[in-house]
C-alpha cells in the first residue's frame, strides 16, 4: 500500500507518516471494508489480543475525528519541516533559515489554537499496546520500511538529542486542554537552536524584496552589534591594524545604512 513507518534517523519521520497515511486515506478505508482484511491473520500474543487490535484498527479509519487530527498535525507542522529542511541543504541558506524562522512562530501563534480542540485531541487510549506487537520476526504492513538500520552508536547519538524533546512532548500530550500553547513553547524552544549571528547577517543583508522588507523589524541597536561582529570576523585580517579594522568597520556600516535606506 505504501505506508511510511517511522525511523529513528529520519528527519520528521512521524510528519511524514501521518502525511502519507493522509494521502491514502480513501485507500485505507476500502482496506478495512474488504473481505481479504476480514480473513487476515495478525500475529499476537493471543487470539483476542489480535482480534482488539484489528478492531481498534478500523475503529482509528473509521473515525473522523482521527482524520481530522491528522489534517491539522500535518497542516501545523508543515512550516516546521520546511524550515528544518532549510536546515539541511549545501547552498547557503541561512538568511531564509532565520526568515522562515520568524514566519512559522507568527504561523503558529495564529492557527495552533486548533490543538485545544478536545474532540481531536483527547481520544480514548486504544485497548491493546501496541508493543505486544513489536515483533522483528512477525508480519510487517509497512512498504517502504527502511532499508538497512543505522549504527548502534549513532542511533544512540539521536537518541540523546531526542530526550528532551520527548520529554516536552509529554508535557504536552498530558495536558490535552491547553495543547497549543505547549506546542508554540516547544517550537519556540527549538526555534532558539536555529537562530545565530551569521543568520541575523544574511537576513539584514539579503535583497529579495520581501525579506529586505521583514528585515526592518530587526533593526535594533542590539542587532547591529552583532552584524559589526560578523562583519569583523569576515572582513578583518589578524595583519590589519587596530585603525584599518575600524576603518573597514565603518565603510561597511555606511554602506549597509544607504543599502537599508533605498
Amino acid at each position: 500500500m505504501g505506508l511510511i513507518q517511522v525511523s529513528a534517523t529520519q528527519m520528521a519521520g512521524h510528519w511524514c507518516a501521518f502525511h502519507c497515511a493522509l494521502r491514502l486515506k480513501s485507500a485505507l478505508q476500502s482496506t478495512i471494508a474488504s473481505p481479504e482484511f476480514s480473513q487476515l491473520k495478525v500475529a499476537g500474543p493471543s487470539a483476542s489480543a489480535c482480534r482488539e487490535l484489528k478492531e481498534t484498527v478500523i475503529s482509528l479509519i473509521d473515525r473522523d475525528q482521527f482524520w481530522d487530527a491528522i489534517k491539522v498535525v500535518v497542516k501545523s507542522f508543515f512550516p516546521i519541516v520546511k524550515c528544518l529542511r532549510m536546515c539541511d541543504v549545501d547552498s547557503p541558506n541561512l538568511d531564509k533559515v532565520h526568515c522562515c524562522t520568524k514566519c512559522t512562530t507568527a504561523y503558529l501563534e495564529n492557527t495552533c489554537t486548533e490543538f485545544d480542540n478536545r474532540l481531536l485531541f483527547n481520544a480514548d487510549p486504544l485497548s491493546v499496546s501496541l508493543k505486544e506487537f513489536d515483533d522483528d520476526d512477525g508480519p510487517s504492513l509497512l512498504v517502504n520500511q527502511p532499508a538497512k538500520a543505522a549504527p548502534k552508536s549513532k542511533v544512540a547519538s539521536k537518541a540523546c538529542c531526542a530526550a528532551d524533546a520527548l520529554e516536552d512532548c509529554r508535557q504536552a500530550f498530558s495536558d490535552s486542554s491547553n495543547m497549543s500553547s505547549h506546542v508554540l513553547a516547544i517550537w519556540k524552544k527549538r526555534a532558539e537552536q536555529l537562530k545565530s549571528d551569521f543568520a541575523l547577517a544574511g537576513h539584514l543583508l539579503n535583497v529579495q524584496p520581501c525579506i529586505f522588507m521583514d528585515a526592518k523589524e530587526d533593526l535594533t541597536m542590539e542587532n547591529e552589534e552583532k552584524l559589526k561582529a560578523i562583519v569583523s570576523k569576515i572582513f578583518c585580517c589578524p595583519n590589519h591594524s587596530e585603525k584599518e579594522a575600524k576603518q573597514i568597520l565603518t565603510d561597511f556600516m555606511e554602506q549597509f545604512h544607504s543599502f537599508r535606506q533605498k
